[in-house]
């Protein structure tokens, strides 16, 4: 063992060095992660197409992309400060790799932000804590999809720290990056506020209960905690909507934020349109299914308290220690952890903020029942004479941790790999539109899931739908309608005079996997296939009514 004496010395007492480590760590599993040429979401083409254009133009003001939806009319990069970080990676190493490189980078310091956080508040076993978020199902596989959600992470868990440590200035910048970051920018004032009003709770439930609660109340408000505290808040409140106002995109990001954050996000559309799957609900039993680490240590942490509880003063340690600090963060991450629980059954795409609030709450929680309890004692005093059995079920326990990571690993290795969207994804007819297509030409595509890929390869044309199904509907319900009937094989005949109609294109994509809507276009002796390849067929309509369609 002394050979490993140096190793161990290099790193106690380091949480730099510590940092780096995990860094280091994380990064090599989600590499191996992303070894494959593919993305498992057809969205990360997307963003590196529009990380070269920001690169080469700057803010993309206008979205031309998508005419007959809303992002036509109102437009903003709500991604722009990831797009701006992707820039110098799609220069030096070619857009999809460097997007890939650039995704295994982010979603390590978002891991490595997790840990720092536990460094900052002493927390015992931070270390444990943080690889077991690095290998929860759910998060590794929403960090691994090429997308802004790891730098989202990153910013929301120091703005977290800031909000605690009443760093008010620096909370400002965070939550005006936010805003330039990632559609959920809400969620910072929102977990400012959480902090602010549960240090002034904490202050308030500890004066004495003979004083009338409105001077209770004013003390607690009063108070120079609180009183950082709120203004940290405010701070927070000020940098969003800074970062709203002084914005590239200003005035249409307030249009576009209306749309995407409340009538798709808050108000939801999942009736109406058929849109991706993170913005459905989460049942409960499947979210626990898929994040069965954070459950089981919930179970386990709820256990131990109740054996506390019955327990009592037995099972404490002579000296308790510094026990009492830590509780305005537990109770606000308990706070924010319960929120994000409501808003993940609502809509799944924000477990991937869940899971790391989930963790560093039973992280505080762990570290304060650690400080104050002798859980060899504890345990003892349940399986008195019979500690052979306490062993099994302790072993038990920590064989399911150690478990659960190693499957949920492989698991998402599968899924990244499985349905996932190859690199040279319609490289051929992205080819063969740039010569034969004309640029500005309606290219009707029947999936809006084979938009982002289509912007990638040939960005010279024209799209239906695309990006979320939300965006054409809120525009038009009817031509909504038509795309939907047209898109699933049920606009009757004359499909290419119909398609010419509504949407003024001469040009049909159909995916040889589009069974029905290709059978509906083979059938219209207007619409001729004009090139085919493994992938997909193009039909152009010969019969042009030279219609002028009002957008």
């Amino acid at each position: 063992m002394s050979v490993f004496k140096p190793f161990f010395r290099f790193f106690s007492g380091r949480p730099w060095h510590q940092g780096g480590a995990i860094f280091v760590a994380v990064a090599a599993l989600y590499g191996w992660l992303q070894a494959q040429p593919s993305f498992r979401d057809p969205d990360s083409f997307y963003h590196a197409g529009l990380a070269v254009l920001t690169g080469r133009l700057g803010p993309i003001r206008d979205f031309p992309w998508l005419p007959f939806t809303t992002l036509s009319q109102a437009f903003a990069d709500q991604h722009f400060f990831y797009h701006l970080l992707l820039v110098p990676f799609v220069w030096l190493f070619g857009p999809l790799p460097g997007l890939r490189l650039a995704t295994v980078l982010l979603g390590a310091a978002a891991v490595t932000a997790f840990f720092l956080v536990t460094r900052l508040f002493r927390l015992r076993h931070g270390w444990a804590f943080t690889l077991l978020l690095a290998t929860s199902a759910d998060l590794i596989f929403r960090l691994n999809l090429g997308k802004a959600s790891a730098l989202a992470i990153t910013l929301l868990l120091l703005g977290f720290v800031c909000a605690l440590h009443g760093r008010r200035w620096l909370l400002l910048l965070i939550a005006w990056l936010y805003v330039w970051t990632h559609g959920s920018w809400p969620l910072l004032p929102f977990v400012a506020l959480v902090v602010a009003a549960v240090q002034s709770s904490v202050i308030f439930f500890g004066l004495p209960t003979d004083v009338r609660s409105s001077s209770r109340l004013l003390t607690a408000l009063r108070s120079p905690e609180s009183g950082r505290a709120w203004s940290a808040a405010g701070l927070a409140c000020l940098g969003a909507i800074g970062g709203l106002v002084a914005n590239p995109f200003f005035p249409a990001n307030l249009e576009f934020y209306w749309r995407q954050t409340v009538q798709v996000a808050l108000v939801g559309l999942t009736d109406a349109v058929e849109v991706g799957i993170e913005w459905y609900p989460y049942a409960l039993s499947d979210l626990i299914r898929q994040n069965g680490v954070v459950f089981v240590l919930l179970a386990v942490l709820v256990a131990l308290a109740v054996g506390v509880s019955i327990v009592g003063r037995r099972a404490w340690r002579s000296e308790a220690g510094d026990y009492g600090r830590n509780l305005v963060p537990l109770l606000a991450t308990g706070a924010v952890s319960l929120a994000l629980l409501m808003m993940t059954l609502k809509s799944r795409r924000h477990v991937e903020f869940l899971v790391p609030f989930a963790l560093l709450l039973e992280a505080i929680w762990f570290d304060r029942l650690t400080r104050r309890v002798d859980l060899r004692q504890l345990v003892s005093f349940f399986f008195v004479g019979r500690k052979r059995l306490g062993r099994i079920m302790v072993g038990y326990v920590v064989l399911t941790l150690l478990f659960l990571p190693i499957r949920d690993v492989f698991l998402v290795s599968r899924s990244l790999r499985t349905n996932a969207y190859d690199w040279s994804r319609f490289t051929e007819v992205g080819d063969w539109m740039r010569l034969h297509v004309p640029p500005g030409s309606v290219v009707f595509n029947g999936d809006w899931a084979d938009f982002p890929v289509l912007f990638y390869r040939f960005p010279e044309g024209r799209y239906i739908i695309g990006l979320d199904a939300g965006f054409l509907y809120l525009r038009d319900p009817a031509r909504y309608d038509d795309w939907r009937l047209i898109s699933s094989g049920q606009a009757g005949q004359d499909v290419g005079e119909r398609i010419e109609k509504v949407f003024g294109s001469h040009y049909v994509l159909v995916r040889r996997d589009q069974v029905s809507l290709l059978r509906s276009v083979e059938s219209d002796p207007t619409l001729l296939p004009v090139y085919e390849d493994d992938e997909v067929l193009v039909f152009m309509r010969f019969w042009e009514l030279g219609l002028d369609l009002d957008l």
